[in-house]
């Protein structure tokens, strides 16, 4: 038998599980619409790059191009409506009420391999310390001051041993990075600088 996920919950420590029998955590109507729509857009998108290829002509490295910005904007908003539904989820959930108070929700924006991605989340405050927290980003594992994604910063680290700040911005993601950004992203996952030295004294040897 396939084992299940933990509800996102019990990550975030809401409290110990509740009777949840009977509730739809999904309100399917909104949310599979989303998705729907989004798919919908995309074959229309995907019809039109079509025509465009009979009625003007394009290579492949044209086409491949055009699709790859289609298939990264449905990511985009996918992972966009995955994560405020998440949130919502987590927002009603009984366990969350025991723990968690509201206080407002604030937007979001973080740089992703797919592009830059915007979402609303919930803040909240603990009933048991005060403390303050965005639980679905918890869930997620982002930080608060997170800008750019994990795999994103990994990807720099893996580009700038080889190549500069820039042409490794350039290959980790479709947004255009400062040379600040990159280096403190960098430094945050590993010592690229050692790394590079010795890659160059290996090359001068």
């Amino acid at each position: 038998m396939k084992k299940t996920r933990d509800n996102p919950c019990d990550k975030i420590d809401c409290g110990k599980p509740k009777n949840t029998k009977g509730v739809s955590l999904v309100k399917k109507h909104i949310f599979e619409d989303i998705i729907l729509q989004n798919a919908l857009n995309f074959t229309e998108e995907v019809v039109e790059i079509f025509g465009d290829l009979l009625n003007k002509g394009m290579n492949i490295t044209e086409l491949v191009a055009r699709i790859k910005e289609l298939t990264d904007k449905l990511g985009r908003e996918a992972i966009e409506a995955i994560i405020e539904e998440l949130d919502r989820i987590i927002k009603e959930d009984k366990r969350r009420k025991d723990k968690w108070v509201v206080e407002r929700k604030d937007k979001k924006r973080l740089t992703t391999v797919l592009g830059d991605i915007e979402y609303e989340r919930t803040y909240y405050k603990s009933k048991e310390d005060g403390r303050y927290t965005y639980l679905v980003d918890d869930a997620l594992e982002i930080g608060r001051h997170d800008r750019i994604e994990k795999g994103v910063k990994i990807k720099l680290v893996e580009n700038a041993i080889e190549e500069s700040y820039e042409r490794s911005s350039k290959k980790a993601c479709p947004e255009e990075l400062s040379k600040q950004t990159v280096l403190n992203a960098i430094r945050e996952i590993g010592e690229v600088e050692v790394k590079r030295e010795i890659k160059e004294k290996k090359e001068v040897r």
